[in-house]
This record gives structure tokens, C-alpha cells and sequence, in this order.
């Protein structure tokens, strides 16, 4: 993944050096979607003397917009660079689950003196979400395109004993496909329709209320996205 990521990188990097036989036009613009988010996990004990394996499915949408620059070679094939401001939820609901102090993952304990309910909470955001990509043009205005999208998953969870689950990167290889036409002298637009496959992340506790009980989180992130373009040629 970081490999193709880099080629990408590259590509545009020699577009600026390109001599007039090369020569195309730079494009900049703002890309509004609609995205819908899917996230599958699991979250396991590595205790070797409990057996916990927890697993949820969430999703949500999101209306998000971003901004792109790109070149378009003379030839069928533009490469590019996306990029999304701000956060997205992954869940369009905060997971919760009530335990009584003392418990363990939900199964209550003897009571005693003083034993109190504690409410575990569990969300997760996506930030710098960014996209080098490249774009085919195959007949009449009509391309295949694909690239890498990288982003930043943080979960913000509110566990016992101060467990946390911590922040990661994840990498994804985006595919889709859309139409592109002119407008005006120097005007475009765009409409696509992309999907995106995130590499599963794993991340592990830490704070554990257990000595030595260390939980092992896991998750599936798949993002599609209906984007519509407006952008200018220089």
C-alpha cells in the first residue's frame, strides 16, 4: 500500500518537470458527497484465562465536502490529490453498556458496600482523510478511477479504570468510477461514484483493570461515496 502510494506521489511530482510534449492543465476545485460509513469489529481478551470475543457492526452517513488538485495530461489520464477537512463519526449512535463495579465485561459480581453502576461508553471519529488518486478516460467523458486513501481513526471510548483503546492510521485502496465534462472556458465538473476497502486495524488496551488483562480491538472500515465536482483548468 505505501509503495503504490509513493508511485502515486511520484507521478505528480514528475508532472511538474514535464516538458511541452507532456503539457497538460492543472485543476482545482470542491467535491460535496454524500458517504455512507460501514465499520464491523470484534474485541477479544488475551487473558488466557477468559474467553471474550465481543462483536458489533455500526454505521452511519455523512454529508462531507473536500477539495482536490489534479493534472490532466494530454492523454486519457489525470492524477491527483484529494483532500477531507475536518471529522466524521463512524457510528451514527455512542455504543453504551451499564456494569456494576467490580464486574467483569458485563457479568455482575457479589454485591458489596459501596457498589456502584459504571457506564462504558465506546465511539470512534475518522479525521485527515486525504486520496492520491488516478483517473482513466475511457469513451465520451466516462473514466475508471482508483487510488489510496489514508486517514486517522481515533476512539474516544469512556471505560473502566481509565482503559483506552488509543488512535491509529489506516490505509484503503479506493476504486469507482464517474463523468467528466466541460463548462465555460476553463470550468469543469465531475460526478462518481467511489468505494473505498480500509486494511484492518487492531489496536490494544491499556489502563486494564485486570493486571496482565490487555483486550485486543480489531475493525473493518468500508466507505462508498457519491461525489459531485465543480473545478477550473489553469
Amino acid at each position: 500500500m505505501i509503495k503504490l502510494r509513493n508511485m502515486l506521489i511520484a507521478v505528480i511530482a514528475i508532472t511538474a518537470l514535464s516538458t511541452s510534449a507532456f503539457a497538460g492543465s492543472i485543476g482545482l476545485g470542491l467535491t460535496g458527497s454524500y458517504a455512507m460509513i460501514e465499520a464491523s469489529g470484534t474485541e477479544t481478551d488475551d487473558d488466557a484465562d477468559t474467553d471474550i470475543n465481543n462483536s458489533t457492526s455500526v454505521a452511519n452517513n455523512a454529508a462531507v465536502a473536500s477539495f482536490f488538485v489534479e493534472y490532466n495530461f494530454n492523454f486519457p489520464l489525470t492524477v491527483g490529490f484529494d483532500m477531507v477537512p475536518g471529522s466524521a463519526d463512524v457510528s451514527a449512535a455512542r455504543l453504551s453498556r451499564d456494569d456494576k463495579e467490580g464486574s467483569k465485561d458485563g457479568v455482575e459480581v457479589t454485591p458489596i458496600a459501596g457498589n456502584t453502576i459504571d457506564t462504558r461508553t465506546a465511539s470512534a471519529e475518522v479525521e485527515n482523510v486525504h486520496t492520491y488518486y488516478a483517473e482513466y478516460t475511457l469513451f465520451n467523458g466516462f473514466y475508471a478511477k482508483a487510488g489510496i486513501t489514508e486517514m486517522d481513526v481515533n476512539t474516544t471510548e469512556t471505560l473502566l479504570a481509565g482503559v483506552k483503546y488509543g488512535n491509529t492510521s489506516v490505509d484503503g485502496a479506493m476504486y469507482g468510477f464517474g463523468y467528466k465534462n466541460d463548462f465555460g472556458n476553463k470550468g469543469f465538473y465531475k460526478v462518481e461514484v467511489t468505494q473505498t476497502d480500509f486494511d484492518t486495524l487492531s489496536l490494544k488496551s491499556t489502563g486494564n483493570l485486570t493486571t496482565g488483562s490487555i483486550k485486543t480491538v480489531k475493525a473493518d472500515l468500508d466507505v462508498t461515496r457519491a461525489n459531485f465536482s465543480l473545478g477550473f483548468k489553469f
